[in-house]
């Protein structure tokens, strides 16, 4: 959090440092998971980014990708 301080007060326009300032204070004071490095990572739960993984594994399986004019997919081989 000192660095972002620093940074705001070494700006020389007062429309700007304004902003500064009130953009930090929303971010970093109102914001549960604010660090003192900018947005904290999170981790979201492992049943969502099982779901997620899943879905995207089995979408690409089926999905046709086309490249130059022909198409592939797990199912279909040939042109589209």
């Amino acid at each position: 959090m000192e660095r972002r301080f620093e940074q705001v007060s070494r700006v020389e326009d007062t429309n700007d440092k304004y902003n500064g300032w009130m953009g930090f204070i929303a971010s970093a004071l109102v914001t549960s998971n604010y660090t003192e490095n900018g947005w904290g990572l999170t981790r979201a739960p492992e049943h969502i980014t099982k779901r997620l993984q899943e879905r995207l594994h089995r979408n690409l399986e089926v999905k046709k990708i086309v490249t130059e004019g022909t198409c592939s997919s797990a199912e279909d081989q040939g042109d589209c």
